[in-house]
């Protein structure tokens, strides 16, 4: 036999795991990142763009985005 719950009641399981994980969050110290984390793969600008190479990179995925918005 299925257990049935009511929609408030199924909700206070995720919102006791929201709780857990916003307090786990909060109590474990931080992870240091390297000084080289935002030494990015292309350095140069172009266009007035820093770091252009990284940017346009991206247009492809935007373009994507917007053809998968559209159909």
């Amino acid at each position: 036999m299925r257990l049935m719950l009511s929609r408030r009641a199924g909700i206070w399981p995720f919102l006791a795991l929201a709780v857990a994980v916003a307090t786990a969050a909060l109590l474990v110290p931080r992870t240091p990142q390297p000084l080289s984390y935002h030494h990015f793969a292309d350095q140069r600008n172009w266009l007035g763009f820093p770091n252009f190479g990284d940017v346009a990179s991206n247009l492809l995925f935007l373009q994507f985005l917007n053809e998968k918005a559209e159909s």
